[in-house]
């Protein structure tokens, strides 16, 4: 995640957060947000995004803390298409997304 046409269109200025044990020594392994409990994804990087327009309306800094993990090549393709999708779903190119760790 080095490319200034990544980080600019993409990317966040603020919010990325590190939960490696060298950066954190001392984060918890649970911790709580609006009394949902969540995981921290020690060991991991978190690069927040620049929200589209369209999340306005729907109010998602009301929702639980989530994460999702991916290789750094599926990035781009997550981000162009706008929607984390389920393996066998249609993308942009008209190929359906393959499933990395099942035949399925």
């Amino acid at each position: 995640i080095t490319s200034d046409a990544f980080t600019g269109a993409y990317l966040s200025d603020q919010n990325h957060h590190c939960y490696c044990c060298a950066c954190e020594p001392d984060l918890p392994d649970v911790l709580e947000d609006s009394g949902t409990r969540y995981e921290l994804p020690t060991g991991w990087c978190g690069f927040a995004l620049k929200l589209p327009a369209r999340a306005a309306p729907v109010n998602i800094w009301s929702w639980p803390v989530t994460y999702h993990g991916c290789k750094a090549a599926n990035v781009p393709s997550i981000l162009a298409e706008g929607a984390l999708l389920l393996p066998g779903d249609m993308l942009m190119d008209g190929t359906a997304l393959g499933n990395a760790h099942t035949a399925g």
